[in-house]
């Protein structure tokens, strides 16, 4: 432990009990926040018939810097591959996505976005800053700041990507426990 470090639960003189009792406090904070952020930004993605998933997977794939196999957005969006390929089916039939034969391997399949994808992630995007400004502009530019260095700060702390959940101290799972 270095000499800025404290114990844990020495913080101030705050009992173990009484830090345990204010993380505690942060995180159910935080869900409640993000579910309030996903509930704003599922309310106008209905304006355009997308789920939120749907729109998570329009995201990632667009961010992908070639078309991604099917298997590599299941694992993008942290999903089984069925809902992958349900949430394709959906996408496709609308017209944003598009499957791609792989022509090495007859059984994988690339998915790229449509233009019309391309030009709903445009709005997908307004919904998404809409919600957000929405939400933390009555901060105030300082304030705002600082909540994005702690919550920066707090991320790189965080379990670095492993699968587990913080919310009930689950441990992180392992790639065949899923």
């Amino acid at each position: 432990m270095g000499i800025d470090q404290e114990e844990p639960g020495t913080e101030n003189g705050l009992s173990n009990g009484e830090v345990a009792d204010q993380c505690s406090h942060l995180a159910d904070s935080l869900l409640f926040l993000a579910r309030t952020i996903r509930k704003s930004i599922s309310e106008k993605l209905s304006e355009v018939g997308v789920t939120y998933g749907q729109a998570r997977m329009l995201r990632a794939v667009s961010e992908c810097e070639s078309p991604p196999r099917m298997t590599e957005v299941a694992s993008l969006l942290e999903v089984v591959p069925r809902s992958a390929t349900s949430m394709v089916d959906a996408l496709e039939e609308a017209g944003l996505i598009s499957r791609i034969p792989d022509r090495a391997d007859r059984r994988s399949t690339f998915v790229e976005l449509t233009q019309s994808g391309r030009e709903l992630l445009v709005h997908l995007d307004a919904a998404r800053h809409s919600s957000s400004v929405s939400l933390f502009e009555p901060l105030g530019e300082s304030r705002r700041r600082a909540l994005m260095e702690l919550l920066d700060e707090a991320k790189t702390h965080s379990w670095n990507g492993s699968k587990g959940s913080v919310a009930f101290g689950l441990p992180p799972q392992k790639e065949g426990n899923r």
